[in-house]
């Protein structure tokens, strides 16, 4: 993996997405995950079949983001998901315009904040790596380890397993992005679907749990 990709994937680089679970605590608490692995390689399938064809394009051609951007908000019906894309986003943007040295970023943050668009994560993770000339396979690549990264990291904050056995899940997600990464590669990025409804289902109850450690 490239310099870049090393500092994007950095827990130090600011976006604010160590505070989310994806979905993981509320599932957590209703017992919903007998296996941790599958409920990682489910997550993974889910980004394969709606996020990762949209990466590719938008990193390919950013006059595509505000297409996409608009796309997502129309799939992203959960509020509580949709509340935690539209802040990852933005975060990752304002970070990346200010610490990159990327004039097109800074014209592209005062672009769509301008036209009040909403900044979901995934176009506007591949607006990023596209303009700062990072390869959109290692781009998906990138996006997939952090999903899966994030998530077995959710799983040690919230007690459900320890450091050690987090790595053993982690290790085995690459299995779940590889199948991930081939179903992507033949998938239209304006006809995203949704594989893992129970995630959504889940993650939508997140404001009303008695007890939270995640913002979403």
């Amino acid at each position: 993996m490239s310099w870049l990709g090393w500092q994007l994937a950095d827990s130090a680089f600011p976006t604010g997405a160590f505070a989310h679970s994806a979905g993981l605590e509320a599932a957590w608490q209703a017992g919903e995950i007998p296996d941790l692995d599958q409920f990682i390689a489910s997550a993974l399938h889910q980004i394969a079949t709606s996020l990762l064809p949209m990466i590719a394009a938008v990193a390919a051609d950013r006059s595509l983001v505000q297409e996409a951007d608009a796309l997502c908000e129309g799939i992203t019906s959960n509020h509580v998901a949709n509340r935690a894309s539209r802040g990852i986003g933005a975060a990752l943007l304002a970070t990346a315009a200010k610490s990159m040295g990327c004039e097109e970023l800074t014209l592209l943050r005062r672009e769509l904040r301008l036209q009040r668009s909403p900044c979901h994560q995934a176009p506007i993770f591949g607006a990023v790596v596209g303009a700062l000339g990072m390869d959109h396979s290692e781009a998906q690549h990138l996006y997939l380890f952090a999903a899966a990264r994030d998530l077995c990291s959710s799983a040690i904050r919230l007690g459900a397993i320890g450091p050690t056995r987090a790595q053993v899940s982690l290790r085995r997600a690459e299995s779940a992005a590889g199948a991930a990464l081939a179903l992507a590669a033949a998938r239209d990025w304006r006809q995203p679907a949704t594989s893992f409804p129970m995630q959504d289902l889940l993650q939508g109850l997140h404001d009303h749990l008695y007890s939270r450690l995640f913002h979403s």
